[in-house]
């Protein structure tokens, strides 16, 4: 049993130390080598980060007011931005990477620990070395909120599985609510992923299958934290939605109007 246990951290060990590898290979070419490994809006959610620390308030260019990013993974990027401020370049990108890489390690230990529990050791270890070497890794750890994201959504079918099979209990199904709520903050547009499972856990209330209580429990992270966050927005930018989102729907209704 220990020498099981002692392979299946190795290779949890083995998937982030080739992450490590990486991004240390790539430090020795100098910040532009390490800027290659920060996709998208990860550059965008630095710089923002940086500016709310330094007192410029949610702003990229410290001229104009912005929200157009994924709340929570701009709320834990806070703590390292306050930290990389202070920093020259190439140190600040490399800490900025090694910020990421420890949630690219939690998601290592949660997936390879669900697979191992589902399929096995050698499948838990197969799975964690294909993360360790694919283009995801790389992803992963790129700066945007992938990695936050991937955790929020194991979580989600983790704790589903859990109430599912369970009936009695409250802590399995705050669980569900916060995990959901998380991947809503961690990216808007995944509310889609988790409605889903709102939609059986209502029609298992309605049926009789779900207490009330536990239904409520399940929806009240949900309604607060989002809700707050929309409701913050409102007060602080003056609109519901991140100004992407605000765009969007000005748009469909200028269509609108003009369609008929």
């Amino acid at each position: 049993m220990i020498r099981k246990v002692g392979i299946y951290w190795s290779v949890v060990f083995l998937a982030v130390l080739v992450a490590t590898f990486r991004i240390g290979l790539s430090s020795q070419y100098g910040a532009a080598a390490l800027r290659s490994y920060i996709y998208d809006d990860g550059f965008y959610y630095l710089e923002i980060a940086e500016n709310i620390v330094q007192g410029h308030g949610s702003t990229f260019d410290e001229v104009s007011s912005t929200n157009g990013y994924q709340p929570l993974w701009m709320l834990i990027l806070l703590p390292i931005a306050s930290l990389t401020s202070h920093l020259p370049t190439d140190a600040s990108t490399l800490l900025f990477l090694l910020w990421n890489l420890a949630f690219y390690s939690m998601i290592a230990l949660v997936a390879c620990n669900m697979i191992r529990k589902r399929w096995g050791q050698a499948a838990a270890m197969i799975a964690v070395l294909m993360l360790a070497f694919s283009k995801f890794a790389s992803i992963l750890s790129g700066g945007v909120e992938a990695p936050l994201l991937a955790i929020g959504l194991l979580t989600v079918y983790i704790t589903y599985e859990v109430i599912s099979e369970e009936t009695s209990g409250s802590t399995p199904f705050l669980a569900f609510g916060m995990s959901s709520a998380i991947v809503v903050l961690t990216r808007l547009d995944h509310v889609f992923f988790v409605l889903p499972f709102f939609c059986v856990l209502t029609w298992r209330m309605l049926h009789g299958h779900l207490r009330i209580r536990q239904f409520v429990l399940t929806t009240l992270p949900g309604v607060v934290l989002v809700g707050a966050y929309f409701s913050l927005n409102q007060y602080l930018f003056g609109h519901v939605f991140p100004i992407s989102g605000a765009n969007k729907v000005s748009a469909f209704l200028s269509l609108e109007k003009t369609l008929w």
